[in-house]
């Protein structure tokens, strides 16, 4: 009996190995390009959380048609670039695809994207082909003409409102062609995705009027629930969402002053998600395991740090399926980052394909400004960071931007997302995945890491945003 259970579970591993290791394709047309070569990418991402990684494949047409094939271990997120521009709006950031599909996207001009405007076709296309007609539903029920930033808080949440209505009406009727996983996380990313721009204006602007209408709209109508599963949690919901809910449910308690206030306030928002989630364990402990290791990355070596770790042990789960991980980051930071121990021997190249070592700046204080385009904390700071550097540049210190992007959104957000007089260097195209932003556990943007005249760390200035003074006396402390 023994070795008939054996070979039962061996077989089932196998079996479960053969589906994670799937060949996928992506194919496409765009069937008026076909005089011309268009760049297409495609970037897959895995999940939402603290750790998540993306892979881009880039390539360009050939007689108007694309293809990618690929091994996806996991349902993940799939996103097309076109030229350069989001190729899904109108419509949506994203889809889903699952290990083994073959989708192909019919896109009948160039100048009209949007998956509101494509054809899908092909194995696992039918989730997509869901949400496709059931953005097109969500759409027709828009109540306001206005431009959104002419609506008013009241006129924003009632247009909302009647979306989530329309979404939930959607998801009663009985669809027998999408599988229940896959209607959790669709029914999770329309909510997700008509809740975003609401909540972010209402953490930009939160005063009574606002506190009124979200628990009107919101609070009273349960319009999270979608949200509160655990096969959708690590695809939508866990990365603004949830967040901004649990800070808006109790902004009576404290001044509600930007969207970074988990960032700015870890302690009271670790406080609020565990208010708000302790009836929902895995999304109370998906939200503290990645906060934690967000600001364990954004806030090595400080008291923060500390007091988050200890608060965090006292209050998940320690079987929930992000313990191990969150606990592993902790102690790698705690390790790995100390002050004095070495950086990451990095080899980058600038924007003439001269690559830069760290031992080249040997004798210099080196400052390490992470940015990405289009990061609108990256935009705020530069004309800070350009003054600070025109202070400091004469004094044997050498101010690094090192871009996440592809080469051509780098070379186009240079001297806009980062400072003009810094030395610009990117990381080829491997973005988040490589080493050392794997090293410098890089979780927010902008990040700043200062490196002694050895090249060891000292660690992470103050705000420049915040305290500018206390930023440029941090490394000048150090000549």
């Amino acid at each position: 009996m023994k070795k008939i259970l054996i070979i039962i579970m061996l077989h089932l591993l196998v079996a479960q190995l053969t589906y994670s290791q799937k060949r996928t394709l992506i194919t496409g047309i765009i069937s008026n390009t076909k005089d011309r070569p268009i760049s297409v990418t495609l970037r897959i991402i895995d999940g939402a959380f603290a750790t998540r990684t993306t892979q881009d494949y880039i390539t360009k047409t050939e007689d108007g048609k694309f293809s990618y094939e690929f091994s996806l271990e996991k349902k993940s997120k799939a996103t097309l670039y076109i030229n350069g521009t989001l190729a899904f709006i109108p419509g949506t950031f994203d889809v889903i695809v699952s290990p083994g599909d073959s989708i192909h996207f019919t896109i009948p001009d160039i100048k009209k994207l949007g998956l509101i405007n494509m054809d899908v076709s092909g194995i696992g296309s039918e989730k997509i082909t869901f949400l496709k007609k059931s953005i097109e539903q969500v759409f027709s029920v828009t109540s306001s003409q206005k431009a959104y930033r002419y609506q008013t808080m009241a006129e924003r949440y009632l247009d909302v409102d009647k979306k989530l209505s329309m979404i939930d009406s959607i998801f009663l009727r009985k669809t027998e062609k999408v599988s229940k996983n896959d209607l959790k996380i669709i029914h999770s990313k329309l909510v997700d995705e008509t809740l975003e721009m609401l909540f972010m204006s209402s953490m930009a602007s939160y005063n009574d009027s606002v506190k009124t209408l979200f628990e009107k709209y919101i609070i009273s109508k349960n319009r999270i629930l979608p949200l509160l599963d655990k096969s959708a949690i690590e695809y939508y919901g866990g990365f603004r969402i949830l967040p901004y809910y649990s800070i808006l449910s109790n902004g009576n308690t404290m001044q509600i002053s930007s969207n970074g206030f988990m960032y700015d306030h870890p302690i009271e928002y670790t406080h609020f998600v565990i208010k708000e989630f302790n009836r929902y364990p895995i999304i109370k402990d998906y939200l503290l395991s990645d906060l934690a290791i967000k600001i364990f990355r954004d806030r090595w070596g400080s008291s923060i740090s500390d007091k988050l770790y200890k608060l965090y042990i006292k209050n998940v789960d320690k079987v929930n399926p992000y313990y191990d991980q969150t606990i592993k980051e902790y102690a790698y930071i705690q390790n790995s980052l100390k002050e004095g121990k070495p950086f990451y021997d990095f080899a980058l190249p600038d924007t003439n394909g001269l690559v830069h070592r760290l031992k080249d700046f040997k004798g210099k204080i080196v400052v390490l400004d992470f940015w990405f385009t289009g990061c609108s904390g990256c935009k705020t700071i530069v004309p800070l960071l350009e003054k600070v550097e025109e202070d400091l540049i004469k004094d044997s210190v050498q101010f690094i931007s090192i871009n996440v992007d592809d080469k051509r959104s780098w070379l186009l957000g240079i001297g806009k997302y980062s400072s003009k007089h810094s030395l610009q260097l990117y990381t080829e195209g491997q973005r988040f995945d490589h080493p050392i932003i794997k090293f410098g556990m890089v979780a927010a943007y902008p990040t700043f890491i200062v490196l002694d005249k050895k090249g060891n760390i000292v660690g992470i200035p103050p705000s420049i945003y915040s305290d500018k003074v206390g930023f440029a006396q941090y490394i000048r402390r150090l000549l």
